[in-house]
């Protein structure tokens, strides 16, 4: 049975803040890139890179709106789970003493998961636009390893942050 947790009203913090004002102005950005590049590119361009960060499939430029397209919805989903920290699982009970830490934490993992997903899209899509027009000759190979690894940072530091905090009132 789920107890009862309390539901608060804790600022934003300015890391917050900015957190959302560069993954907001990546889609923005990203969205105009490719408005201004859409046009321009071949009607296949490639659509899937191998570990080495070559293209290894073409299709569709219309794939560059589906891309588009999830990196909105990570956008929007983690915005919007943001404001529902009382609902997160959470490493230790949750209670009137520590719940202020505890959704702090789990609001601020949210903001880092939500600009590091919107900024891999993003590159996702100009890496596939300028693999297209010939600029360049395929993603970074470092790519796949160097987002598992930030993720895989983000997720660690804020669980540790997380199971360090007891409920002693400070």
């Amino acid at each position: 049975m789920l107890q009862k947790r309390p539901v608060l009203d804790i600022p934003i913090t300015t890391i917050e803040l900015l957190l959302d004002i560069a993954a907001l102005g990546t889609v923005i950005f990203m969205l105009l890139f490719l408005k201004i590049n859409y046009t321009l590119l071949p009607a296949e361009i490639p659509t899937h890179f191998d570990f080495s960060g070559a293209p290894d499939g073409w299709g569709s430029k219309n794939s560059l709106l589906i891309l588009a397209g999830v990196m909105i919805v990570f956008y929007v989903g983690l915005k919007i789970m943001e404001r529902f920290p009382h609902t997160y699982n959470y490493l230790q009970p949750i209670n009137e003493n520590n719940a202020p830490y505890q959704y702090l934490q789990g609001r601020m993992l949210m903001a880092f998961m939500k600009t590091e997903c919107v900024l891999l899209f993003a590159y996702l899509i100009w890496g596939s636009i300028e693999t297209a027009k010939g600029n360049i000759t395929g993603l970074s190979h470092w790519l796949l390893p160097v987002f598992l690894l930030v993720m895989a940072v983000t997720l660690v530091y804020f669980i540790m942050k997380m199971t360090k905090k007891t409920d002693k009132k400070e």
